[in-house]
Formats: structure tokens, sequence, C-alpha cells
């Protein structure tokens, strides 16, 4: 079994005081990543929802702008070309230019101990994103 995987970065929607733009999520596979199984090719991209309403590139957030010492959610889809959630195992790693300057952790939903890091085979990953010294 292969496992991929995959970088998340989050825009400064969420981290305004860490630098960026609103709209930006980039990082390794955010679009159009393709991973060889057997003699098949698959391309994948992660953003939120899957189907006819995948939006590529974007993440969901619960709450866009946070203060020091706030916390949200937030949750990215693996999709293959048609918009099917990807079920092969893949290692998702959430990251932030603050969590990089030690102003915010990022938990990733079901790992314990808590890590940035989750490995999903149905397609969707979490985690929680607390602000510590970013705003």
């Amino acid at each position: 079994m292969r496992k991929l995987s995959i970088i998340v970065w989050l825009g400064a929607a969420l981290l305004t005081g860490c630098g960026g733009d609103s709209s930006s999520i980039t990082g390794e596979s955010a679009t159009g990543v393709s991973t060889t199984t057997g003699t098949t090719t698959v391309v994948l991209s992660m953003g939120s929802g899957t189907g006819a309403s995948f939006e590529s590139g974007v993440m969901a957030i619960s709450t866009k702008s946070l203060s020091a010492g706030g916390s949200t959610s937030l949750q990215v889809s693996i999709v293959d070309q048609s918009g099917a959630l990807y079920t092969t195992p893949t290692a998702v790693t959430f990251s932030s230019p603050c969590q990089a300057q030690g102003l915010a952790t990022i938990a990733a939903t079901g790992v314990t101990p808590a890590s940035p890091t989750v490995t999903t085979s149905t397609g969707s990953a979490s985690a929680t994103y607390s602000a510590t010294g970013c705003s």
C-alpha cells in the first residue's frame, strides 16, 4: 500500500498577522498532483466539498478571523479527477507561518499525541488551529 503525503499551508484569512493573502492555499498537492498505483495514474486535488460542490484549493475554516488565544476548525477533502473522495491512505500535514514561528499550534483530529499530521483513508482530514500569539 503506497502513501501519498500532502502538506497544507493556511492563508491569511486565518492568519492576518502572519502575512499572505486571504485566498491563498499553497504547498504540495494543493491541486493537480498525480499518483500512480500499479499501472493507473490518478490525478488528485485538495480543497473542500466533493463531487459537483468541490472547490479546489479552498480549505473549510469555521472561523476565518482569530485573535491571539482563539481557535478554529480546519477541514480539507482529497478527491480524484471524477470528484470522488480519495480513499487510499494519505498523510495530510497542516502547517502555517505562525505555527513555524511558535505562535500557533495545529492538532489533527483523531491523532494522539497531538500532531499536525493525520493519515486519512476517507478522503477528508480535519484539524484544530489555535492561535497562541498570532492574530
